[in-house]
């Protein structure tokens, strides 16, 4: 029993669990809709339209692409790229303690019922025999 309950204790936090890939997404996105404010070509386009142009490629490949677009046009009076990007670089690089961070936490709702389980059996059988020998 403790397996199973282990087991959809973890499934339940693996959506929660940081990822490269969720980063550059969310990076992805925000470039998006300053293309969708600030590239007159693309005002009225929806921002899912905009997206579509970049569906074949990773958010990575993504993020790439659009900087180099805008840095060709010379659009940095109106956004600094190395503004997000400082800010995206540096959350990749505080990925590994953020898993890190998720694993144990995890681990301890994964753990702390199952041992609380084990004590209060433990001190239930201390208490019959306690009573048992007496």
């Amino acid at each position: 029993m403790s397996g199973v309950y282990v087991l959809i204790v973890a499934s339940l936090r693996a959506n929660e669990f940081p990822t490269e890939k969720e980063i550059y997404q969310r990076w992805h996105a925000e470039l998006i809709l300053w293309q969708k404010k600030n590239d007159p070509a693309l005002t009225e386009t929806a921002p899912w339209d905009i997206a579509k142009a970049y569906s074949a490629e990773s958010p990575k490949e993504s993020v790439a692409r659009v900087q180099e677009k805008y840095v060709a046009q010379n659009f940095f009076n109106k956004f600094d790229f190395e503004a997000i990007a400082e800010k995206y670089q540096a959350e990749l690089a505080d990925l590994p303690s953020m898993q890190r961070q998720k694993l144990k936490t995890a681990s301890l709702f994964g753990l702390l019922p199952l041992l609380a389980t084990y004590g209060l059996g433990w001190l239930a059988g201390w208490v019959y025999r306690g009573f048992k020998s007496a």
